[in-house]
Order: structure tokens, then C-alpha cells, then sequence
């Protein structure tokens, strides 16, 4: 009984120290979304958009520089009447990681082009 207890007790202690990693990552800011590095592919921007729109989520994605860019849109600013919202990706900045803001600005290029094409689509 007692080394059941104590391998409990382990189990415990590990299930608790695991989860603690995530108790120091900052929040998101609002109106930020948090992106890992590894997902800022193309691909993975066009599912992530379609499965925005599939739950009527038409915000598009934008990147922090010398001015807020919306890759995709026209003149990458966001249309003055776009009611829909934006979502900066966190870490994007004018003189920050070159190849993190490279692969930001492919990923909210392909988003927001998904997601202005269903806005210019005729609706049926």
C-alpha cells in the first residue's frame, strides 16, 4: 500500500510540473494571435482561413511593421470598411526576426486571400 501511495503521489507531481511551463507564457494581447514558427507555412494558412470561415470568423491577419500591414489585401492595408476585424500576429515588427516576419507576411498573404475571396464571392 505504501509504494502504491508514493507512485501516486509521482504521478502527481509529474502531471502537476508538466503542466506548469505554460503557468510563465505570457497572454496573448488583444487583438494579437499567437502563432508557432514552425506552422507559418502557406498551406497551413489557407486551412486555418477556411476553417475561420466555416465558423463565420472573417477577421484577416496582419503584421506589425512601420505601420500595420495586411498581406493580401489591396496596397496590403486593411479595406477602410472591413467590418470583420484584424488580428495582428504576435512577434511581426519592422526590425525584428527577418525570417519569422518573412514567413508571418507569406502566411497572412495566403490567409487573407482566402478570406477576401469568400468576401467578393457572390452570395447564393
Amino acid at each position: 500500500m505504501p509504494r502504491l501511495i508514493l507512485i501516486l503521489l509521482m504521478f502527481m507531481v509529474t502531471a502537476v510540473a508538466s503542466g506548469c511551463g505554460k503557468l510563465n507564457e505570457k497572454p496573448v494581447a488583444q487583438g494579437e494571435i499567437r502563432l508557432d514558427p514552425g506552422a507559418l507555412t502557406s498551406l497551413r494558412a489557407e486551412a486555418d482561413a477556411h476553417a475561420a470561415l466555416a465558423k463565420g470568423d472573417r477577421h484577416l491577419t496582419a503584421n506589425y511593421g512601420i505601420t500595420t500591414l495586411a498581406p493580401g489585401a489591396p496596397n496590403d492595408e486593411v479595406p477602410a470598411d472591413w467590418p470583420h476585424g484584424l488580428l495582428v500576429i504576435e512577434g511581426t515588427s519592422d526590425d525584428g526576426d527577418y525570417t519569422f516576419n518573412k514567413r508571418a507576411t507569406a502566411y497572412a498573404r495566403a490567409y487573407n486571400r482566402v478570406i477576401l475571396e469568400d468576401a467578393t464571392a457572390p452570395r447564393t
